[in-house]
C-alpha cells in the first residue's frame, strides 16, 4: 500500500509538470527564442532554409524528443521490466481452449497500456524545462538529446539478455544469438541497434564538434561489453579499461577549445588551465604571470576580463601573435599554477558550482537565480526563457525545479522500501546500462566543466538530467 502510495504521487508529479509544459509550448510556438543564431554547420544550413518556417524546426525537435523518449522509456522500463511477467501470468491464466484467447487478448491489452506509459514517459521526459527550453529554440542542442536517449535505448537491446525484445523482419534470417561460455547464456548481436548507436553518434558529430568524442563513449563501451574478451576479464581490467575511455575524452577535451588550425595555435591541456583557473581574477593576478605573458597581452588583459568567452577571442589571438606554441605553453602553465596556489580553495568552490549546475541543473538554477553560485548563463537563460509568458514561466520553472529534487527523494524511497522487502530484480541484468550512462555523464560533464569559468550552461547537458527522471520513471514502472 505504501509503495502504491509513493507511485501514486510519482504519477501526478509528472503529469502536472508536464500540463505544465505543454501550456510553456503553446504559448511560444509561434516566437523565436533571443539566443545567437547557429551560423555554421547543418543545423545552421537547415534554420536558414526554413526562414520564417521555422515552427517546423520545433515540431520536428519535439518529434524526434518524443520518439527517442518513448523508445527508451519503452525499452528500459517497460519490455525488459514486466513483459515476461505478464506473459507468464497470461499462460497461467487460461487452461485448455481459454489459453490461447487469454494469451491473445493479454498480450492486446498489454500492447496497449505500455504505449501509454511509454508515451507518458516521454512527455515526462521533455517537459523537463531545461530541456523544453531547447526543443522550442533554433539550437542543435534538442537533436543532441535526442541522439544521446536513442543510444541509450540501443544499448538497453544489446545488453538484454535474448528474447527481451522483437527483431526486425528484415533481419529475421540472421542468427543474432551466440554462445557466450563466459556469462553462460546466449548474447545478442543484433546488426540493428549497433547500426543505430552509430548513426546517433555522426548525427551527434555533425551538430557539435565536442562529440567527435563524446558521442563515441557509449560506442566504444558498448564495443567492449560485447566482446568476449572483456566479458571474460576481471573486474580490475574492466575498471582500468572504463577510467582509459573516460580519461581519453576528458583530456580530448583540451583540444578542441578556441580557434584550431592556427600556426601558433596554444589550444592544449595549459591553455584549457589558464581558462578554468585564471580568468575570475585575471586582472587581480595579471601582475603575478610571467613577463612575456604580460607584454603580450598588455593591451588586451583588460577587454579579456569583460566576459569568460573573450579569453578565446582576444586573449588567446594576442599571445600566439607575439610568440610560437612552444614557447607559450610553459608560460601558461606557469600562470596557471600560479593562480591555483593563490585561489585553490576558490577554484575549487567554483568547479564545484559547475559540476552540480551540469549534473542537477534544475536544483543549482534556483540557487544561481537567487545569486548564490558565481557566474553562468543560467540568468541570461531564464531572461529568454520567460519574454513570452513570464508568469507561466516562472510557476514552471519553480515547479519543475522543485519535482526535479522531490522525484529524486521519492524514488529514493520507493527504492529503499523495494530493497528492505528483499525485492533486488529491478537491477537485474542493469548493471552495464547503468556504467554506460554515468561514463556517458561523466564525461560530459568533466568536458564541459574544462572549458572555462563562468561559461556553464545548462543546455549543454540537458540528456544528463533527463537521466534523473528516467531513473524516477524506471524504479516507477516496477512492479
Amino acid at each position: 500500500m505504501f509503495r502504491k502510495i509513493i507511485r501514486g504521487i510519482i504519477f501526478i508529479g509528472f503529469s502536472v509538470q508536464i500540463l505544465l509544459g505543454l501550456a510553456w509550448m503553446a504559448c511560444n510556438f509561434s516566437s523565436v527564442q533571443d539566443f545567437a543564431e547557429v551560423s555554421t554547420g547543418i543545423y545552421g544550413g537547415a534554420v536558414r532554409l526554413l526562414g520564417k518556417a521555422y515552427p517546423v524546426m520545433y515540431v520536428l525537435q519535439l518529434l524526434a524528443a518524443a520518439a527517442a523518449g518513448g523508445r527508451l522509456v519503452s525499452r528500459l522500463c517497460l519490455y525488459a521490466g514486466g513483459r515476461d511477467q505478464n506473459r507468464d501470468k497470461c499462460l497461467n491464466g487460461g487452461r485448455g481452449q481459454n489459453r490461447d484467447k487469454s494469451l491473445n487478448g493479454g498480450r492486446d491489452q498489454n500492447r496497449k497500456k505500455n504505449r501509454l506509459y511509454a508515451l507518458w514517459g516521454s512527455l515526462a521526459l521533455m517537459t523537463l524545462p531545461m530541456a523544453m527550453q531547447c526543443h522550442m529554440a533554433l539550437l542543435p542542442y534538442s537533436f543532441v538529446c535526442s541522439a544521446g536517449l536513442l543510444q541509450l535505448s540501443f544499448c538497453c537491446e544489446l545488453l538484454e539478455p535474448a528474447g527481451s525484445f522483437r527483431h526486425s523482419r528484415v533481419f529475421s534470417h540472421i542468427n543474432f544469438y551466440e554462445r557466450s561460455e563466459v556469462l553462460g547464456h546466449r548474447e545478442i548481436f543484433d546488426p540493428v541497434p549497433f547500426a543505430g548507436l552509430w548513426v546517433c553518434y555522426f548525427v551527434q558529430a555533425l551538430l557539435l564538434p565536442e562529440y567527435i568524442f563524446l558521442g563515441a563513449v557509449p560506442v566504444v563501451l558498448m564495443l567492449l561489453f560485447k566482446s568476449r574478451g572483456i566479458a571474460g576479464a576481471k573486474m580490475g581490467l574492466k575498471v582500468m579499461v572504463l577510467l582509459g575511455v573516460a580519461a581519453a575524452v576528458i583530456l580530448a577535451a583540451c583540444s578542441l577549445d578556441g580557434k584550431q588550425g592556427a600556426e601558433n595555435d596554444i589550444s592544449g591541456m595549459e591553455w584549457t588551465l589558464v581558462k578554468r583557473l585564471c580568468w575570475p581574477t585575471l586582472w587581480v593576478d595579471y601582475e603575478r604571470m610571467p613577463d612575456e605573458i604580460q607584454e603580450a597581452t598588455a593591451d588586451a588583459v583588460w577587454e579579456s576580463t569583460y566576459y569568460p568567452g573573450n579569453m578565446d577571442r582576444v586573449f588567446k589571438p594576442a599571445i600566439e601573435a607575439a610568440m610560437s606554441a612552444g614557447e607559450a605553453k610553459p608560460l601558461l602553465a606557469e600562470a596557471a599554477a600560479c593562480s591555483w596556489d593563490i585561489h585553490g580553495p576558490m577554484i575549487i568552490r567554483q568547479v564545484g558550482w559547475d559540476v552540480l549546475g551540469y549534473c542537477a541543473s534544475p536544483v543549482i538554477l534556483q540557487v544561481q537565480l537567487s545569486g548564490g553560485a558565481y557566474e553562468s548563463h543560467s540568468g541570461r537563460n531564464y531572461e529568454i526563457m520567460r519574454r513570452q509568458a513570464p508568469v507561466l514561466t516562472k510557476l514552471y520553472v519553480d515547479y519543475g525545479s522543485w519535482w526535479f529534487a522531490a522525484a529524486a527523494v521519492l524514488t529514493a524511497v520507493l527504492l529503499s522500501a523495494r530493497l528492505a522487502a528483499g525485492e533486488k530484480s529491478c537491477f537485474r541484468g542493469k548493471g552495464r546500462l547503468f556504467v554506460v550512462a554515468i561514463c556517458f555523464a561523466v564525461c560530459c560533464i568533466s568536458w564541459y566543466t574544462l572549458q572555462g569559468a563562468g561559461i556553464m550552461d545548462y543546455k549543454y547537458t540537458v540528456f544528463i538530467n533527463e537521466l534523473w527522471f528516467l531513473w524516477s520513471l524506471y524504479i516507477q514502472f516496477q512492479r
